[in-house]
């Protein structure tokens, strides 16, 4: 598939919290990285399916030590697109963008996961690649003591595959419509 150019996520997001002369790069622990078999939560154990993107709660500072998000911290859009679903996981809810970039008859998508939506925000929202807010973390009051965090996910979706009907429990069912990209290569 297609390059995807670096996009202004991580620059939107510290911008967005007040870390812009805080925020050096992001820090990803055992689990949170892209198609790891471990759970980085908890008492750990394996995942049931590979990690289909990556979680985001640990940022090094400009001196690089390990800072924590705040559970209040605000989410931009990954890159600009449309929301074309919202569903429900285990934290929150999880947004789901249709970018406008298409190759060979895929279009490119991202799932910003385990956030609480701002008011206002909903179904057929567009947004640009701008720093504006979508959402907070969500809080950590869940079965499965998992720290407040945003996941992403970015996929190439096939044409023939409706938008509307991924979600986390098909996200890894069609491997032929979907195919996954490491989003930490990119923001």
């Amino acid at each position: 598939m297609k390059k995807i150019n670096l996009i202004n996520f991580s620059s939107n997001f510290a911008r967005l919290n007040g870390l812009e002369d805080e925020f050096s790069g992001w820090h990803l622990h055992e689990g949170m990285r892209f198609q790891d078999r471990v759970k980085w939560w908890g008492d750990g154990g394996l995942r049931k399916t590979v990690h289909e993107g990556i979680d985001l709660l640990y940022f090094l500072d400009q001196q690089k030590k390990i800072r924590c998000l705040q559970p209040d911290s605000l989410v931009p859009p990954l890159m600009a697109g449309e929301i074309v679903s919202i569903f429900p996981d285990f934290i929150g809810k999880s947004i789901l963008f249709r970018h406008p970039i298409c190759q060979d008859r895929f279009q490119l998508h991202s799932i910003l996961g385990h956030v609480t939506l701002l008011e206002g925000i909903g179904l057929g929202d567009t947004f640009g690649q701008s720093a504006q807010p979508l959402a907070y973390l969500s809080e950590a009051g869940n079965e499965q003591k998992v720290p407040g965090h945003v996941h992403i996910s970015l996929f190439w979706c096939g044409a023939d595959l409706a938008s509307d009907t991924i979600d986390w429990s098909t996200i890894n069912k069609f491997p032929t419509k979907i195919i996954l990209v490491d989003p930490l290569e990119i923001i």
